[in-house]
């Protein structure tokens, strides 16, 4: 049976068994329309939306991804690889795709990209090639492209092949494509999920090379575009109020240390959220506190 059905069939089924709405699934992953999609066997999700929404329903990717003797077991392996590569532990990465040894010739266009792109990090970080991380980086981005879109591994190929000449002391060069990832990136405010985890490494990588080259004007205009997208997919919704719930619970127990911690968390998130009712309760809890001066600085905020 075809991947696109077997996933349809199967996320539908799981969905409606834990009484979700297809806008209940999608919220914060995708678009409705693209959980739609999926359930009526007209898209095939990318290895990160699929990921996101087994996780949503507290299931193993594998268990939506094999029927019988269909074995589509890549996705499980990419998200092994992609767990290693987004917690930086490049080594252990390395000597999982050497365990594995993975059937190259089994991978779809995306996944090949993927993989060429992680090989391309492992010769960076583990093995401080540059000749031999370029070659997968480049492999990347030859790759054709039957809908002549831009996709997102691209633009982390583009940003990785930033840091590969930053850590060459090749400026130059390095603000090229740390440049070039950033402008890709616009592309992609609409798009149906961006990967955060490997957004937010491409934000750091961008903005400590700004930084270390005194370019503060443009790490302050990346990290308002940072900050719009994370409002934006509303990625720490009610984390505020948790901290500050948190807070109230250590101050009823007349635990000011904890308490104050908490708030000044609360305090943070709801900045981040763009919370003010909230900013302006955690004001009355802190305004009495050692922390007038953290408080000023949400002052105009709040």
């Amino acid at each position: 049976m075809d991947l696109t059905i077997i996933l349809g069939k199967k996320i539908k089924k799981i969905r409606k068994q834990q009484k979700l709405t297809q806008k209940e699934l999608s919220q914060g992953i995708c678009t409705q329309v693209t959980i739609s999609k999926i359930e009526n066997y007209d898209k095939l999700p990318n290895l990160i939306i699929l990921n996101n929404i087994c996780k949503r329903l507290g299931i193993p990717i594998n268990e939506v991804c094999i029927e019988n003797s269909n074995d589509h077991s890549n996705y499980v392996f990419f998200q092994s690889l992609e767990e290693f590569c987004d917690n930086q532990q490049y080594l252990k990465a390395h000597q999982f795709i050497e365990k594995h040894n993975p059937k190259v010739k089994s991978f779809t266009s995306l996944e090949t990209k993927y993989y060429n792109y992680f090989l391309g990090l492992t010769q960076l970080y583990v093995f401080k090639s540059l000749e031999d991380s370029l070659y997968y980086f480049n492999l990347v981005l030859l790759m054709e492209n039957p809908t002549a879109k831009i996709d997102f591994v691209d633009v982390l190929t583009t940003n990785a092949i930033g840091v590969a000449y930053q850590l060459q002391k090749d400026s130059v060069k390095a603000l090229t494509y740390f440049e070039k990832s950033i402008k890709q990136l616009q592309k992609f405010d609409q798009v149906d999920a961006i990967p955060y985890q490997q957004l937010i490494h491409l934000y750091l990588n961008t903005t400590e090379f700004f930084n270390s080259n005194q370019q503060y004007t443009k790490t302050f205009k990346l990290y308002k575009h940072a900050q719009k997208i994370i409002q934006k997919q509303n990625l720490t919704k009610r984390v505020d109020e948790l901290y500050y719930e948190m807070g109230n619970t250590f101050f009823a127990i007349n635990d000011s240390k904890q308490a104050n911690k908490n708030y000044l968390l609360a305090l943070a998130t709801a900045y981040l959220n763009g919370n003010e009712t909230l900013l302006t309760k955690i004001k009355s809890k802190l305004i009495a506190s050692p922390f007038n001066q953290v408080l000023a600085l949400f002052e105009e905020d709040i």
